[in-house]
Order: structure tokens, then C-alpha cells, then sequence
């Protein structure tokens, strides 16, 4: 099928198919006349550009990431605490990323009926700090100015702030000996 100057190639040659069909292309930098219109209309002849068609190959791979919210937990061993001021040490489990998001946690001390016993830290977890080191943080506490019965569990609790879940529950004891803020010595 090839002419003086047009070189012919099976379609489905090309595309590893049945096709019986042919593609003719100049075989030199000659140009294919049409009927009418211009003498300008110049056709790219055998250029790259004209003979070259970009196939892509798409392969989809469907991956279900879920994203979780940053988690943060109690280091400090304390279980018995004995002054109305407590610090406590804390830590960041991973850093905030595409997939691990930030999230507001709230923290506080309750006793066995879950009322607040001193104040509430609000704590945001959104430390992107790739080494673990720089992902601990201290909170101050102060318990309220009451007595504390040293045969009752007291707790730290740990809150999402976003869902209202209760992430930690660590029981305490509370032994305050001498009591500053009342005045005695």
C-alpha cells in the first residue's frame, strides 16, 4: 500500500489490536496537498510533532487513608498528690500532618462524680515537630481550696474537646498534709 512518497502502517500494528485499518504519512519532509483553501496552509509533514501522539498509561490505585486526630498522654508517675499546685508532664504522641490532625483536649482533676476539682487546661495538640523531644509539654494545676478525703479516687481526666469523649481517666489520691493556702504552719 505504499505510494511514491507516502509511507503506509497497519493500524493494528501499531496498537497491538485487530485493526485492518492504515495510517499514511509523507515519507520525506513533503507536505499533503489539500483541495482548496490556501497554498499557505502548509501541513507538518513527517515533523515529530505531527507524527508522535502521547499515549499515557493510568494506573489507579484506590487508598483509603484515615486521618486520626494528634493524641496526647500523661509521662508523669505521680498516683498520690500532695500540694493544691501540681505539675504535670504530658506528651504529644505524633506530629500534626496530613493524615494526624490537630485537635483541642481538655484537662483537668475530678473526683469520683467527674465534678472539676481544679482548674481546666485547654491544651491544642498541634506541635508538626518531627523530633519526639520537642513534643513535651508541663500544665499547672490548682486544686480548689477544699478538704480531701484520703480514702476517696480522685482522677486526671483527658477530654477531646471537638467529639466531648473522655480519652484518659488516671486515678489519683489526694494526701495534702498541711494546708498553706489556710493560713496554717
Amino acid at each position: 500500500m505504499d505510494d511514491v512518497g507516502i509511507y503506509s502502517v497497519k493500524l493494528g500494528e501499531v496498537l497491538n489490536t485487530a485493526d485492518g485499518r492504515y495510517i499514511s504519512l509523507p515519507s520525506a519532509s513533503n507536505v499533503f496537498k489539500a483541495k482548496g483553501g490556501s497554498y499557505n496552509y502548509v501541513h507538518g509533514g513527517s515533523s515529530p510533532q505531527e507524527m508522535l501522539l502521547p499515549v499515557l498509561d493510568v494506573k489507579l490505585e484506590k487508598y483509603h487513608l484515615e486521618t486520626t486526630v494528634a493524641r496526647i498522654s500523661m509521662l508523669s508517675l505521680m498516683n498520690t498528690i500532695s500540694s493544691r499546685r501540681v505539675t504535670v508532664e504530658f506528651f504529644q504522641a505524633e506530629p500534626v500532618s496530613d493524615v494526624i490532625k490537630e485537635t483541642s483536649y481538655k484537662i483537668c482533676f475530678a473526683d469520683e462524680a467527674g465534678a472539676a476539682i481544679s482548674n481546666e487546661n485547654i491544651y491544642v495538640a498541634d506541635s508538626r515537630e518531627p523530633e519526639t523531644n520537642k513534643r513535651f509539654f508541663r500544665l499547672q494545676f490548682m486544686l480548689k481550696n477544699q478538704p480531701y478525703d484520703t480514702g476517696k479516687q480522685y482522677y486526671l481526666t483527658i477530654t477531646n474537646i471537638d467529639s466531648g469523649m473522655e480519652i484518659a481517666r488516671r486515678p489519683m489520691k489526694i494526701d495534702i498534709a498541711i494546708d498553706y493556702d489556710l493560713g496554717i504552719f
